[in-house]
C-alpha cells in the first residue's frame, strides 16, 4: 500500500501499470511463459537501470512537497490530471478498479 492516501497518491497509479505487465505472465501456457519470460527480463532490465531511479525520487521526494504545498483538494485534482494524461476516460476507470484490487491483494 502507498504511504500516502490513495485520494492524493499522484504516483501508485501511473506504476502500476508495469505491475501489471508482470502480472500477465501467470496468463500464458508453458511456451509462451518461457518467451515472455525472456523479453519480460530484459525490458525489467532496461526498465530497472532507467526508470526506478526516477520512481523512487518521484515517491520519496516529490509526493512529499507536494503534501507539505498543496492542499488535500489541491492533490486530488491534480491525481485526476495525473490520471486523464495517462489513460482515456475508459481505460482510467479500469486501471482505478485494478488498482484497487492490486493495493486490496497487497494487503
Amino acid at each position: 500500500m502507498a504511504p500516502f492516501p490513495d485520494e492524493v497518491d499522484v504516483f501508485t497509479a501511473p506504476h502500476w501499470r508495469m505491475k501489471q505487465l508482470v502480472g500477465r505472465y501467470c496468463d500464458k501456457n508453458e511456451y509462451e511463459q518461457l518467451n515472455y519470460a525472456k523479453q519480460l527480463k530484459e525490458r525489467l532490465e532496461a526498465f530497472t537501470r532507467d526508470f526506478l531511479p526516477h520512481m523512487k525520487e518521484e515517491e520519496e521526494v516529490f509526493q512529499p512537497m507536494l503534501m507539505e504545498y498543496f492542499t488535500y483538494e489541491e492533490l486530488k485534482d491534480i491525481k485526476k490530471k495525473v490520471i486523464a494524461q495517462h489513460c482515456s476516460q475508459k481505460d482510467t476507470a479500469e486501471l482505478l478498479r485494478g488498482l484497487s484490487l492490486w493495493n486490496q491483494a497487497e494487503e
